[in-house]
């Protein structure tokens, strides 16, 4: 995700900036930190509105870069790989017996069945009773090559694959949350730096 801030906005205070000299790079890096402090909290509102996820988990996924007085610049980036499909609001929440006949439904956008799939501990060598539901995760089987058996004859092995959901930069990745989130970053911008401009003069005794 990247956004962008408008120079009309420097534009429009260009002149009183440079009246200001050094002191208007601190002015500026706080309009820049102020706007980029807000984008995962803006993504993650328009993001659920989609996606059926939880705000910690976009929220928790950004790192900000924040801008300092001689690097007028900065970044908020969301990073990560595919959630757990388990994390989808995966039914049931525990692995059987009995054993799902339909599969286990999951809702990312809207609530569908996986034939086949099942619940299980994805805990190598965990504790088959352990109550965590951080250890489990939806499974399937899946078909892989024909292989040969002793007797010659040949048959589909068969694997279980972890099923996993989008990812947080694949959810925010689109422009309904991008709009949003410059938007928003964008009136913070404005904001700060028209009350730190006001400040900075009037303390200056130059207002």
């Amino acid at each position: 995700m990247k956004i962008n801030i408008e120079s009309k906005d420097l534009e429009r205070a260009q002149k009183v900036l440079e009246s200001l000299g050094d002191k208007a790079k601190p002015i500026l890096a706080k309009s820049i930190n102020r706007a980029l402090q807000g984008i995962p909290k803006d993504t993650s509102m328009q993001a659920r509105k989609t996606y059926n996820v939880k705000s910690t988990q976009i929220k928790g996924s950004f790192t900000i870069e924040r801008a300092k007085k001689n690097r007028l610049s900065g970044f908020a980036n969301a990073k990560g790989g595919p959630i757990s499909l388990y994390h989808f609001g995966a039914r049931p929440r525990k692995p059987g017996p009995p054993w799902p006949k339909q599969g286990v439904s999951v809702k990312v956008i809207n609530r569908k069945k996986i034939p086949g799939a099942f619940i299980g501990d994805q805990a190598a060598g965990g504790d088959p009773t352990s109550k965590l539901r951080a250890n489990y995760a939806v499974f399937q089987r899946k078909t892989g090559r024909y292989m040969r058996t002793r007797t010659g004859k040949t048959k589909h092995s068969q694997y279980i694959k972890k099923l996993h959901g989008p990812s947080v930069p694949q959810m925010v990745d689109n422009k309904d949350v991008v709009d949003v989130a410059e938007e928003g970053a964008q009136e913070r911008f404005n904001k700060t730096l028209d009350h730190e401009i006001d400040y900075t003069l009037s303390k200056l005794g130059l207002r």
